[in-house]
């Protein structure tokens, strides 16, 4: 008489289901809180704000060259917004913000554009380190610090400048006031490219809200 062999209950299908189930609630997750960043990146990028006072500084952050020697579009964009809120009177002087790229200094290559449209090389301080929008604020309230300033107004392309303002809240910076760069940057205005930059930023907002206590310690 042949003994029969215990069978053993299997347990493949139930954790990968489970896996599976887990999995597919995390990208849920993930997709909502992708097109909640995308709303408030979106939402915010068309608005502005200048002080009722002037403030003490405006803080242009920087961006890459296209390449050696010519500045990006980006570049001339965040200079030229820098200087018309610099002529209307808003701030005396204003900070320059980016480090080494590869391609040169972009603070070096913002100052130049600066000075060609007619902004004094002593209203002009040259912040040469930063390389994310975390160094950028960091760095630049040193030169502040060292100056006794404390009201910013930041300049930056509309789809960067939400995130610029939590992360300098995070910094404790007082930001007196923002402008977008909307009217200087063809790029802006071609969709495909803008539509890029937008979900670029609003994942770079994820990253930073989900791991910058981690990342930016």
């Amino acid at each position: 008489m042949k003994k029969r062999l215990r069978v053993l209950p299997s347990f493949k299908a139930p954790r990968l289901r489970l896996f599976l189930r887990g999995l597919l609630v995390l990208l849920v997750c993930l997709g909502i809180w992708f097109d909640y960043s995308l709303w408030r990146v979106t939402g915010a990028a068309y608005t502005y704000r200048l002080p009722e006072r002037p403030a003490d500084v405006i803080l242009v952050l920087g961006c890459g060259p296209r390449e050696v020697g010519v500045p990006s579009n980006c570049q001339k964009a965040r200079v030229s917004a820098a200087v018309e809120v610099w002529q209307a009177g808003y701030a005396s002087a204003i900070i320059l913000s980016g480090g080494q790229t590869g391609k040169g200094v972009e603070a070096e290559y913002m100052a130049k554009l600066a000075v060609e449209q007619g902004i004094p090389p002593e209203k002009l301080i040259l912040e040469e380190r930063a390389t994310s929008t975390v160094e950028n604020l960091r760095y630049s309230q040193a030169l502040m610090r060292e100056r006794g300033w404390h009201r910013v107004i930041l300049v930056s392309d509309p789809y960067h400048l939400y995130r610029a303002r939590r992360q300098a809240a995070d910094q404790k910076i007082e930001v007196a006031g923002w402008w977008p760069a909307l009217r200087y940057n063809p790029d802006w205005y071609d969709f495909r490219k803008r539509s890029f930059n937008l979900a670029r930023d609003s994942l770079s907002l994820m990253l930073y809200e989900g791991f910058g206590w981690l990342l930016y310690r």
